[in-house]
């Protein structure tokens, strides 16, 4: 895999890994399942060599004390890595014990059934948003996402909604990597990022998925606690004028009635 075959998220990883300056050993196999966890596409040895920067022998040791206790599991014959039984079980727990996720997802089931586009559940997890709960488009056109995906906080509607409410050192954070890679950029970000809290949603095109129109709209357990954001996303050519306006209506609605449902506990 070249340095052209790495997706936006990808390079974001890598840059995270950067950022993060020389990972402590005994968090080193936490940092190859999250970068595990955070790619589409299982990743090969290889792979997870480049987005973490450890020589490639550490990181076959790494995977195979992963693999011993059932966090990984190799893909038959590919050499692939992907989720093993033990980080289903994480997960399990943490839909069990994630009433966001619970709450939401009937709402999400109504927006989409009404709009007939995908509808996205994201929390904020360091720099990153991770999408936790989606309902897809009926239509056969239409985007698709899996949960446990991770984009960078400051693309797309479904995290950028959440830019302006994050925790200050998340949000410095976020701003000094854009900045070292494109001061332009972090001027205009942050010009946007104003327009967002002020309006109370994002709408971005185009920005993780070519041909894709999103809102994003945050959503709060109590006033200024963030809980993470809904999204809806639709085809571009299928989305005039109007149809924005009546999505962007009717999502700000759905996260009123999930800050209704969180408060009624």
């Amino acid at each position: 895999m070249n340095e052209n075959e790495f997706s936006q998220t990808e390079k974001t990883t890598r840059q995270a890994a950067a950022d993060n300056g020389h990972v402590p050993p005994q968090l080193r196999l936490l940092h190859l399942l999250t970068l595990i966890a955070g790619r589409a596409e299982p990743p090969t040895a290889k792979d997870l060599a480049v987005l973490s920067g450890y020589p490639l022998s550490s990181v076959y040791r790494y995977l195979a004390h992963l693999k011993d206790w059932g966090f990984v599991r190799e893909l038959s014959g590919s050499g692939r890595y992907a989720a093993g039984p033990r980080a289903v079980q994480l997960w399990a727990n943490f839909r069990r014990n994630f009433d966001l996720g619970a709450v939401a997802r009937p709402v999400m089931e109504d927006l989409s059934e009404r709009l007939g586009e995908t509808v996205l559940l994201v929390i904020p997890v360091g720099v990153h948003a991770v999408c936790i709960e989606a309902v897809e488009s009926p239509l056969k056109i239409r985007y698709s996402f899996q949960p446990g995906v991770m984009n960078s906080l400051d693309l797309g509607a479904s995290a950028k909604c959440m830019l302006p409410f994050l925790e200050r050192t998340v949000y410095a954070q976020i701003m000094q990597r854009i900045e070292r890679e494109d001061p332009r950029r972090k001027a205009d970000l942050e010009k946007e990022v104003e327009e967002i809290r002020r309006q109370g949603y994002a709408c971005t095109e185009g920005e993780v998925d070519p041909g894709a129109w999103a809102v994003g709209v945050p959503i709060f357990s109590a006033p200024g606690y963030l809980e993470g954001a809904l999204s809806v996303v639709a085809p571009s050519f299928r989305i005039d004028d109007a149809k924005k306006a009546e999505i962007i209506a009717q999502a700000r609605e759905t996260v009123q009635r999930i800050h209704d449902l969180i408060a009624s506990g």
